[in-house]
């Protein structure tokens, strides 16, 4: 009788076993579901695959693509693109929850190359084949500009020197920031930027427009008569 309870015993315990797995899968199947993710990075100017590039996909709770919330979030796959420009993720979980969302983020390389600025993050679509085409601008050494005769101007004076990149990259650099009339900014996008110079003399306001292009590694000077 001994025997035969114990026996009963421990196919209850099997049976409870196995199905606490089945629940467990249950859970699985129903707060999570399987993603593939593909991307493509290439140099926006010459066409060329983008190599050793670190992607990175994490799960961020309610992300968005102006705010992807990186504080509640955590990683759930990553890789670098191959000599091709490409990165295949291939199957990987991510939460159904609606609060949740699945971001790619593209890591920059400082020595070479940064990304199109705001596409630095994008939500990818749940239970779909994500396959993403991105372009990337070559760094250049940086912009340097030169203010004659520096600044502090008179009372009432002003200047706005505002750079744009082809892409729309833009900065701008006034008086009130440039100390002994000169400042320098590196790793800048290389390519083709439009200059716009506005200055405030004597009551006078003069607008005058530039444009130049800048290598990779290239350092260049420009300079502004005040």
């Amino acid at each position: 009788m001994t025997k035969s309870k114990n026996i009963l015993t421990l196919f209850l315990s099997v049976a409870i076993f196995f199905v606490g797995l089945g629940i467990l899968s249950s859970c699985k199947k129903l707060t999570q579901e399987e993603t593939t993710a593909k991307v493509s990075i290439y140099n926006a100017f010459t066409g060329e695959p983008v190599t050793g590039l670190e992607v990175l996909v994490y799960q961020a709770k309610n992300a968005t693509t102006e705010k992807t919330n990186p504080k509640k979030s955590f990683l759930i796959a990553s890789g670098k693109t191959s000599t091709d420009g490409k990165y295949d993720f291939g199957n990987f979980l991510m939460k159904k929850a609606g609060a949740w969302s699945c971001i790619m983020a593209f890591t920059s390389d400082p020595d070479n190359y940064r990304l199109y600025y705001g596409l630095e993050d994008t939500i990818l679509t749940k239970g779909s084949n994500n396959d993403l085409v991105l372009y990337t601008y070559p760094l250049a050494a940086g912009i340097r500009l030169n203010i004659s005769p520096p600044p502090p101007f008179d009372f009432g004076d002003s200047l706005i020197v505002t750079f744009k990149h082809s892409s729309g990259d833009t900065f701008q650099i006034t008086d009130r920031n440039i100390l002994f009339g000169q400042i320098g900014y590196n790793d800048v996008f290389m390519g083709n930027y439009n200059v716009t110079v506005r200055k405030v003399k004597g009551g006078v306001t003069t607008i005058f427009n530039d444009s130049f292009f800048i290598n990779v590694n290239e350092q260049l000077e420009f300079n502004v008569q005040f």
